[in-house]
């Protein structure tokens, strides 16, 4: 893997998956993956895991500040503490696109509408999921077969 710039992950998951019995954990795929990676390859996926995590960890601060909880708990006053909670609210990043991370304080309307039409996107995708397990189930029922394996292609509608 070392001798191209940037790998796809993806594609390698995939081909190590296809490779390995139907049952095997994700742990297990993982390890098998790495296991064909360079040294340099391994480093710059954990970058980049390692900053998908860190927006994981920045979008739970910003759940806590629009909730309004600062934590640690603040022993103040009600005006202090909704203080407090506005500038947890204002110092959280969120991504406003090309790559760019912001404080929610110094978002303008071009990156709220971001926000938004990047949420809004990823609602639709989850929907989209929801809408094909659900189609999935109503099969099972229908066919009165236990595991999906068991369904033809035809018994599902695309």
């Amino acid at each position: 893997m070392s001798d191209k710039k940037d790998i796809n992950l993806r594609e390698l998951i995939r081909a190590v998956a296809a490779d390995m019995p139907g049952d095997a954990n994700p742990s297990d795929i993982a390890e098998k993956v790495d296991g064909q990676l360079s040294t340099q390859d391994r480093k710059s996926l954990f970058v980049s895991l390692l900053s998908y995590e860190v927006a994981s960890v920045l979008r739970v601060e910003r759940r806590h500040a629009f909730a309004g909880r600062t934590p640690p708990p603040a022993k103040s006053a009600k005006l202090t503490q909704r203080r407090s909670w506005w500038e947890s609210m204002c110092e959280s990043r969120v991504h406003v696109g090309r790559g760019e991370w912001k404080q929610l304080g110094s978002c303008t309307v071009d990156d709220l509408q971001f926000c938004i039409d990047e949420r809004r996107q990823q609602i639709a995708q989850l929907n989209g999921q929801i809408v094909n397990f659900t189609a999935l189930l109503d099969a099972l029922e229908l066919r009165g077969v236990e595991t999906v394996s068991e369904l033809d292609e035809g018994d599902v509608a695309a």
